[in-house]
C-alpha cells in the first residue's frame, strides 16, 4: 500500500513538472487570418443579401403592379392609365429578377391579366408572349 501511496506521489509531482499533450487544447490563430475569414464570411453574406434583395424588391414592385390592376378594375374611368402603370411595374419586376423563372412567370400571368381587363389589349398580350418566350429561351 505504502509503494502505490509512493508511486501516486511520484507521478503527480512528474505531471506538474512535464504535463502531458493534450489533444483538445486549441492554439490562438494569427490576427490576420481571423481577419481573412471575416472578410470572407462578409463578402459570401453580402452577395446573398443583395440577391435576396433584389428578389424582394422584384416582389414588391410586382405586387405595386397587382394592386394598381385591381384599382383598374374598380375605377372604369381611369381603367386605360392604371393599366398602363401596372404593366410598367411588371415590366420593371422583370427587369430587377431576369434571373428569376417565377417572378417572369408571375410577371406574365400579371400582363396577361391586364390585357384581360384593357380595352386595348394586344400590346399586353405581345408582352406576355415575349416575357414567356425570354423565360423559356434561357
Amino acid at each position: 500500500m505504502l509503494a502505490a501511496l509512493c508511486g501516486f506521489a511520484y507521478g503527480w509531482h512528474e505531471r506538474s513538472v512535464n504535463p502531458p499533450f493534450v489533444i483538445t487544447r486549441k492554439t490562438e490563430e494569427p490576427p490576420e487570418v481571423k481577419l481573412l475569414r471575416k472578410a470572407a464570411m462578409m463578402k459570401r453574406e453580402g452577395s446573398t443579401r443583395f440577391h435576396q434583395g433584389r428578389k424582394e424588391r422584384s416582389l414588391q414592385v410586382l405586387q405595386r403592379g397587382g394592386s394598381l390592376r385591381a384599382r383598374a378594375v374598380n375605377d372604369p374611368s381611369n381603367r386605360e392609365k392604371w393599366l398602363e402603370q401596372a404593366a410598367f411595374y411588371v415590366d420593371k419586376s422583370v427587369r430587377l429578377a431576369s434571373d428569376d423563372s417565377l417572378n417572369s412567370m408571375d410577371a406574365a400571368f400579371n400582363m396577361d391579366r391586364i390585357g384581360d381587363i384593357s380595352n386595348q389589349s394586344c400590346p399586353y398580350y405581345e408582352k406576355h408572349a415575349n416575357t414567356l418566350k425570354t423565360q423559356w429561351a434561357s
